[in-house]
């Protein structure tokens, strides 16, 4: 399992050295033609300009002038679901020359065969995380009596199948991670999948696939229909939401070596009720909501805000 980490470690820090060759391509899983076109639009490579006719270095309206560089991308927008591509020439320079106001325009290009190969390979990829990450939940055994308490009396030795613990240590995230991941690519059910933890790189360009001569670079950021995983602690009150997308590299036709990632989304998750976006801040005053006991036994070691002020108690318990 390690080796299978660190490989896919190794990989996610060697994507630009694969993408050479590789055609960006934007995955838009709502996306018809006239979307990809605005897609391409935004995509393009930035231009230089330099400013001439200007009062010390300050442009002149109307005499200062622009003369910009005309810059070119070739990108695909592809919609997974629909299983349509469009390839697009984008140009870009400034409107005339008394702006430096960028004026990015397409042309439609045709697939190559590897690129449309690569596709076929991402669609495939695609259909089977999709199938089974939406909805897909893992419930905690054993949870912790979930009645809200403010005794610290009532503490168990179960408070770790309370979401807070997920807070209280890398330890305790990595382990979270690795329990929802596990389960995950056992339902995947392939050789393919492997381990990768992250709260962070969720998106940017993400999967490579090749083959002779060329193939994609997949990005996510104009997904719609995301995916999501969830650890459920017992009650609706108590879950950790995590977004998933899957990274990696594939050969057309060959080897796939494809590795899940996640990132907590703290507004969907809930300690007794409680959004986990809510308790970022300097200060968080809980002393007129109610909190249970295993909350209340994880929070001093919660890095999550400075100081956290509990309901009947006396001492603030901050971070040290």
């Amino acid at each position: 399992m390690l080796r299978n980490i660190c490989l896919s470690i190794l990989s996610l820090l060697s994507f630009s050295a694969y993408s050479a060759g590789l055609t960006d391509t934007y995955s838009c899983d709502t996306c018809d033609y006239n979307d990809a076109v605005n897609i391409a639009k935004q995509e393009y490579t930035p231009i230089s300009c330099t400013m001439q006719n200007t009062n010390g270095g300050q442009p002149i309206f109307g005499v200062t002038t622009y003369a910009c560089n005309t810059t070119y991308r070739t990108i695909i927008v592809a919609n997974p679901l629909t299983e349509t591509a469009h390839k697009f020439k984008v140009t870009a320079t400034n409107y005339n020359p008394y702006t430096d106001a960028v004026n990015a325009t397409t042309s439609n290009l045709s697939l190559t065969s590897v690129e449309q190969q690569a596709l076929s390979e991402f669609y495939d990829i695609d259909a089977d995380f999709r199938d089974e990450v939406p909805n897909f939940v893992i419930g905690t055994s054993n949870v912790t009596n979930p009645d809200v308490t403010y005794s610290t009396a009532n503490v168990t030795s179960n408070c770790e199948d309370h979401p807070s613990h997920y807070f209280t240590s890398e330890n305790a995230k990595r382990n979270i991670r690795a329990e929802l991941i596990d389960s995950l690519v056992q339902r995947l059910g392939s050789q393919s999948w492997n381990q990768f933890y992250t709260d962070t790189k969720i998106n940017g360009f993400g999967v490579d696939i090749s083959g002779s001569g060329g193939g994609i670079t997949l990005n996510w950021q104009y997904n719609q229909l995301e995916a999501f995983i969830t650890k459920s602690y017992g009650n609706t009150s108590n879950k950790l939401v995590f977004k998933a997308v899957y990274k990696g590299e594939s050969t057309i036709g060959g080897v796939r070596d494809l590795n899940i990632a996640l990132r907590l989304e703290e507004g969907a998750s809930l300690m007794d009720g409680i959004p986990v976006a809510t308790l970022r801040g300097p200060t968080v005053d809980l002393t007129t909501t109610l909190v249970s006991a295993c909350l209340i036994e994880n929070i001093e070691k919660i890095a999550i805000s400075d100081t956290v002020i509990l309901p009947f108690l006396t001492e603030v318990k901050s971070r040290s």
